[in-house]
């Protein structure tokens, strides 16, 4: 277990928090407001699956190679609801069952498309 620990390399969990701090500072984010667009749950539900989407694949190419799939899934599930829920307590935040529903379509597709990918560079045939 401590080797697995060892081989994950400290400027890349570096970069993950200075990325997250960069986009904590963006409280209410919403790329409709910017693109002159009104809001619309689709539009909304798109965003949240996206950004999910991306944090997955992103997550999984920095630490392939020292995460079991199916935990790494669970945990970042876990990890997503537990931040939607958090919200019922923060002023100016909605809990809604919407983002959860995005957040698990982001975090699945994400999985399900890293697999997929390697799958095809790996040259293996079944």
């Amino acid at each position: 277990m401590m080797d697995r620990f060892k081989a994950i390399p400290y400027k890349r969990i570096i970069f993950i928090f200075f990325l997250s701090c960069l986009f904590c500072g963006w409280p209410g984010f919403h790329p409709e407001e910017y693109l002159g667009l009104s809001y619309h749950w689709a539009l909304d539900m798109f965003f949240h699956s996206t950004y999910y989407f991306s944090i997955t694949i992103f997550l999984l190419w920095l630490f392939h190679r020292h995460v079991r799939i199916m935990v790494f899934y669970l945990s970042l599930l876990t990890f997503s609801f537990i931040l939607e829920f958090i919200q019922l307590w923060i002023p100016d935040r909605t809990f809604t069952l919407l983002d959860l529903t995005s957040n698990f379509l982001g975090i699945t597709s994400g999985c399900f498309m890293f697999l997929f990918l390697k799958y095809l560079w790996s040259g293996e045939k079944k």
